[in-house]
């Protein structure tokens, strides 16, 4: 399965994620060990991404 994703939809997908992860940080309590950090490194990862991809569409055109 080698289909290419529009990059408007991997924009939107990333927004989501990150909106999920916020949402499931807000939730969890001190008893949920390392979880937070793992929650706070993925959104880390995600930080900024939708940004460079729509810049680079608009210099792409």
């Amino acid at each position: 399965m080698n289909q290419s994703i529009p990059l408007e939809i991997v924009i939107m997908r990333i927004t989501q994620a990150q909106t999920v992860l916020s949402v499931w940080l807000k939730t969890l309590t001190t008893d949920d060990d390392n979880v937070p950090d793992m929650i706070d490194a993925v959104s880390t990862l995600l930080d900024g991404l939708a940004n460079a991809i729509a810049i680079d569409m608009v210099s792409d055109k």
